[in-house]
């Protein structure tokens, strides 16, 4: 499923905490804002880098203010009589071993199920203390399927010849299953500055070296395929 077709229905059930998986958090963002703009949520949005950001015009100047000046404490503001707010905080599991703003995310998904203020962490890893886990649902963002994948490759090798057809596309498509947006498109432009065209082999090189950072996995090739197997580290 989709990440905004989950995420409508949790804020439909009125899931005031709900934590994001997310390698990708740019495209993970822009499915959030296109979903609140069509359901007429207000939104904003908190990273350490540019903090708060309220999207949307219609809100008032004085509540705009009042977020920005007090952040993750005034999710509240958002609230209206008929809609629902959110605040999505960004890599926020970085601040969450700190026992005031563990206790204020306690009181504010309380609340927010009354007011329908929803506050949304999202981060690359599931990291929940202890005194929020019954209070947050954990959602995926899923990884690009196979035709996303697709008009990946072919906005990247849009010459004549550099895109593969038939069973070398299927084998090209194979190969960058498992790969982010990020990662498909950075593997399939530099297959492109090495062979001028798109080819299977660097994606599973690249494949290879995201299995090495992991600590945990190797992936060896055979004559005719690739397995990968789980080596523990002693």
């Amino acid at each position: 499923m989709a990440l905004a077709d989950s995420l409508r229905e949790y804020i439909a059930a009125a899931f005031s905490g709900i934590w994001i998986e997310s390698h990708e958090h740019e495209d993970a963002l822009q499915e959030i804002y296109q979903l609140a703009q069509r359901e007429t949520w207000r939104l904003a949005v908190w990273d350490l880098e540019q903090g708060l950001r309220v999207a949307g015009p219609s809100l008032p100047r004085h509540i705009r203010e009042a977020m920005i000046a007090g952040c993750h404490r005034s999710v509240n503001a958002l609230a209206t009589i008929d809609g629902s707010g959110l605040l999505v905080l960004v890599n926020f599991h970085r601040f969450l071993q700190s026992a005031e703003i563990v206790q204020a995310l306690a009181k504010q998904l309380t609340s927010g199920k009354q007011n329908r203020t929803f506050v949304v962490i999202l981060s690359p890893v599931v990291q929940i203390p202890t005194e929020l886990e019954k209070l947050f649902v954990v959602l995926e963002h899923p990884l690009p399927d196979r035709q996303q994948l697709e008009e990946i490759a072919r906005g990247v090798a849009t010459a004549e010849d550099e895109l593969p057809t038939g069973p070398e596309l299927n084998r090209l498509l194979d190969a960058a299953a498992g790969l982010t947006r990020y990662e498909a498109e950075n593997a399939f432009s530099l297959s492109l500055v090495r062979h001028n065209q798109l080819q299977v082999e660097t994606l599973w090189e690249l494949k290879s070296q995201t299995l090495k950072k992991s600590g945990l996995l190797q992936l060896h090739r055979g004559s005719e395929r690739l397995t990968a197997w789980a080596e523990w580290r002693r």
